[in-house]
């Protein structure tokens, strides 16, 4: 578990409420939180020959305007532009004796708010107002053929969940339903 504090003095962010999105110094920022992560293998714990195994990792993030200073927009306590609150990933899956590792995983990201003065609903362009959280599934599996050579394949947003990624100049979706694959020579 670490525990983080940054504490600007001048930060730039940008500001997509003015023609051509221009950056701006909005004073002072506090970026704080806490990231937790753990793995958790049978086969350490009962001394299985199949590792079945949990992982996970989780942020909190608090991201604020602290400036006491009145600059327009800005208003003391509103979050930072594309800062969500909350991040997981978890994983379970099982390493066989002979080289293949399968893989499930979630991952979740909270809401989060893409401007300066938190704008909750959203403008015609798209450019303004809350993205939505969102939570997609992935698998992997990666099997070891000998020593120096692994063949992989990863799916990713195994649901093809439709989700915003970003707001800036307008909605840009997130990564649709993906797999690939390959091979992973190492000499």
């Amino acid at each position: 578990m670490t525990y983080f504090r940054i504490d600007f003095d001048n930060q730039i962010v940008e500001d997509i409420t003015v023609p051509d999105n221009r950056f701006i110094n909005v004073g002072e920022t506090v970026h704080q939180g806490v990231e937790t992560g753990f793995r958790l293998d049978s086969n350490q714990l009962f001394g299985t020959d199949y590792n079945y195994y949990l992982t996970t990792s989780y942020t909190y993030l608090d991201a604020y305007f602290a400036s006491t200073e009145t600059r327009a927009g800005i208003v003391k306590d509103n979050r930072l532009p594309y800062t969500p609150e909350h991040l997981i990933n978890a994983n379970v899956g099982v390493e066989t004796p002979w080289g293949l590792d399968i893989r499930f995983g979630i991952q979740s990201v909270s809401q989060q708010y893409v401007d300066i003065e938190n704008t909750r609903e959203e403008d015609a362009s798209g450019q303004e107002g809350i993205i939505p959280g969102y939570t997609v599934f992935n698998v992997s599996a990666n099997y070891q053929v000998v020593k120096n050579v692994n063949v992989f394949m990863n799916g990713y947003n195994l649901s093809d969940k439709k989700y915003i990624a970003s707001r800036v100049d307008g909605i840009h979706p997130g990564q649709g339903f993906q797999m690939m694959g390959g091979v992973k020579w190492t000499f």
